[in-house]
């Protein structure tokens, strides 16, 4: 926030309300014990500096004060970022939150590079000192337009979501989505080497089936290239192989319980029909919306008499997954033929059965 603004050439004012006492709240406190931290750190890309010379958008910002640019980079490309051109000289480049950045002008662009495994998660900050004051870089008054990278758009996985396992040590994830124009070739990444996946030069779409193991979250990674340059990436930090329930009946299975509860484990996922997330309450798609769930207790079937789901996890280390279809009453775990899970899964017909896979977007 306070980055966004001051690349925006703007000024913060953060509120903070005292107590009756005249105390400031312990949690408030930390909030700005934080933010001061960050500026002992970073200071001066934002103290006595203006917004520019580049506009700010979704890639982050800049600032910059007399012959210093500071790029606030809040998403890369990949390991690059491309800016429009500077009339001034580059002389040094260093990235204050730490790395060793790269700095390449061309009579296009200018390009700079960090490596991904050196990008800070929030905000990259990259000081570049140049041979003629900043301010001259403004065209009309007005900063210089960035263009936006043409997205990846990546469809499958989603975050938090939990790709039902086919035998007790492997399960398929599959990837799809649509790469940019221009990418030659897509390929994906769980980890370990890049694989390349099944990309149509017509449409631009992309898909894979990959085979997981169980066992935590796995970080997706995906990207496409043309002309041996990165055009577009992205990322799924939880994606998970394990179990999928679906959760009828009634009371804790729609959230009506007494209490609320959370995940200790961080691995049991809800489902709401359009988007994954942890599965603390109150549950996506139960009617109570406010007090605890089966998901999480004892009373689950997927705890199957455990003390919790979680402490399930422990002994399965593998994640798990949910959805509750109890704000329809007529719902039952034998008639799924109402339930918003029904296109991406149906029941076996038998009690304790398994769940089979149906339609494009299975989950």
């Amino acid at each position: 926030m306070l980055a966004s603004c001051a690349t925006g050439d703007g000024n913060l004012l953060l509120n903070v309300g005292p107590l009756p006492t005249g105390e400031i709240a312990a949690e408030q406190q930390a909030v700005v014990r934080q933010i001061g931290a960050w500026l002992v750190r970073h200071g001066e890309s934002i103290y006595a500096t203006r917004g520019g010379p580049f506009r700010n958008g979704e890639w982050g910002g800049a600032t910059f004060h007399d012959k210093a640019v500071y790029l606030h980079v809040f998403r890369w490309t990949g390991d690059t970022l491309r800016l429009p051109p500077l009339k001034a000289k580059v002389l040094r480049v260093v990235a204050l939150t730490g790395g060793e950045p790269r700095c390449e002008q061309t009579p296009g662009n200018l390009i700079v590079t960090l490596p991904e495994a050196q990008q800070d998660k929030t905000d990259s900050i990259i000081k570049l000192e140049v041979d003629a004051p900043a301010a001259g870089e403004f065209v009309n008054g007005k900063p210089l337009e960035v263009s936006e990278p043409a997205a990846l758009r990546l469809d499958s996985p989603l975050d938090y979501q939990v790709f039902q396992r086919r035998t007790r040590t492997e399960g398929i994830v599959r990837v799809s989505g649509r790469a940019p124009e221009g990418t030659e070739k897509a390929e994906v990444q769980f980890g370990g080497d890049w694989l390349p996946v099944e990309f149509n030069t017509h449409d631009g779409t992309f898909r894979a089936e990959v085979k997981m193991s169980p066992g935590g979250w796995h970080v997706c990674r995906t990207r496409a290239t043309g002309k041996g340059k990165l055009l577009g990436a992205a990322e799924v930090p939880h994606v998970g192989v394990g179990e999928v329930f679906v959760v009828a009946g009634q009371s804790n299975s729609a959230d009506h319980g007494a209490e609320k509860q959370k995940t200790k484990t961080g691995l049991v996922a809800a489902f709401d029909g359009k988007r994954w997330r942890p599965a603390n309450d109150p549950q996506p798609g139960a009617s109570g919306g406010s007090g605890r769930s089966s998901v999480l207790s004892r009373n689950s079937p997927a705890a199957n008499g455990r003390a919790s789901v979680d402490a399930l996890i422990t002994s399965l280390r593998m994640a798990l997954a949910s959805e509750s279809v109890s704000r329809l009453p007529e719902i039952t775990a034998a008639d799924t033929r109402h339930s918003p899970c029904r296109p991406r899964m149906e029941f076996s017909g038998r009690t304790g059965g398994g769940v089979r896979e149906q339609g494009a977007d299975r989950a």
